[in-house]
């Protein structure tokens, strides 16, 4: 563990908090991603993590600007977190959601806000809101954790701008593994050549031929395009929804394969 940071300038000590927000470390992200040269990242460090005004750091000797900066970026890219199952936060305890058992919509919810860097880094607080949710009933290692609730969410997810970013890098870690999976589990309905699943995903199909479905089609497909059904459809566990999707795709394959036989065998009794 690092140190106390402390900087005093004009007679105010500017001191690097305990816990690093998923606020802070967004804020954080957000400007590195704008900033091009090295000396703006560190001005930028310093700034968001130690709250010293911009015209202020310029106070501080270029040597100590370097010792800090290299403090900061060690807390800042220690991400190699050990996820939390059950953590207290404000009083409440929290528990990180099975993601074996999580719906659909949660899935569709989750990919969607982490398609890319920036839409992680705007959108930390969303993706806690969702991965960790209230303990209701607790036994031991084992417990279960309240529904998802549109409505609590938001609530949630303004009450986690403030939660340590400690409890994201594991619980983002941990996703990604169970994503990288179900990519391996799925190869029908995901395809083979994925870099990035989560923007794959997003991509609409120009070829009818692609397995490759938008969330809708996908939510269509399993409701048999009766709209009425989709909150029951994104309801139901995202692995149950994979394997009928999956199911879908070979069925229609096979179809297509057996139409084209058939119409192989009226051309040549022509």
């Amino acid at each position: 563990m690092i140190g106390k940071i402390v900087v005093t300038l004009d007679g105010i000590d500017y001191t690097l908090p305990d816990e690093i927000s998923v606020t802070e470390y967004a804020e954080l992200m957000r400007r590195m991603n704008m900033s091009e040269t090295e000396l703006e990242k560190t001005i930028d460090l310093i700034s968001v993590l130690l709250k010293i005004p911009y015209h202020q750091i310029f106070d501080i000797d270029i040597e100590n600007i370097l010792k800090i900066s290299n403090l900061l970026q060690d807390i800042v890219n220690e991400n190699n977190i050990e996820y939390q199952k059950k953590f207290r936060f404000k009083g409440v305890k929290y528990g990180g959601l099975n993601l074996m058992k999580m719906t659909f919509g949660e899935y569709i919810d989750l990919v969607s806000y982490i398609k890319n860097d920036i839409y992680i880094y705007k959108n930390i607080h969303k993706i806690c809101a969702i991965l960790y949710r209230p303990i209701i009933e607790e036994d031991g290692d084992n417990f279960k954790i309240a529904k998802y609730d549109l409505d609590e969410f938001e609530l949630q997810q303004e009450l986690f701008k403030e939660l340590p970013v400690k409890y994201f890098f594991g619980a983002l870690n941990n996703l990604y593994s169970y994503l990288f999976q179900i990519r391996k589990d799925f190869v029908v309905l995901f395809g083979e050549d994925r870099n990035d699943l989560p923007d794959d995903l997003k991509k609409e199909s120009k070829n009818d031929d692609d397995n490759n479905l938008p969330w809708y089609r996908m939510i269509m497909a399993l409701s048999d395009d009766d709209f009425t059904k989709i909150n029951y459809v994104t309801s139901r566990p995202a692995i149950e929804c994979f394997n009928h999707l999956t199911y879908l795709i070979i069925k229609g394959e096979e179809m297509k394969q057996q139409q084209l036989e058939y119409q192989n065998k009226m051309n040549l009794l022509k």
